[in-house]
């Protein structure tokens, strides 16, 4: 009984070890981002990776001390951190969403 009982006891914690490994295996970059905005646009731009969001796909803003969450869909954001040089542009930012964005907050 207890032989049957080992391979349904560990099953979890073999689902978090795969789980674990998926994200280690399909992480890209270094986490290094630039993020630049204009009238038009967000690009991010990333080791291997650039995307551009217009002002429009942008559906909703959440924010709180640490990060700033742009909502696209209900499963994809853009996230911007808030660190110390962000500071500088947040002003010029948030004009930027009054123009631009015309959605309720979540």
């Amino acid at each position: 009984m207890i032989i049957c009982a080992i391979p349904l006891l560990s099953y979890p914690f073999y689902l978090h070890f795969r789980l674990n490994r998926c994200f280690t295996r399909t992480r890209m970059g270094d986490g290094s981002r630039v993020i630049d905005f204009d009238q038009n646009s967000i690009r991010a731009n990333e080791a291997n990776v650039k995307s551009e969001v217009e002002w429009a796909a942008i559906q909703s803003i959440k924010e709180d001390k640490n990060i700033m969450m742009l909502y696209l869909a209900p499963a994809k954001f853009v996230m911007i951190p808030k660190r110390a040089r962000f500071e500088e542009q947040y002003s010029e930012l948030q004009e930027l969403f009054r123009q631009n964005i015309r959605a309720t907050p979540r």
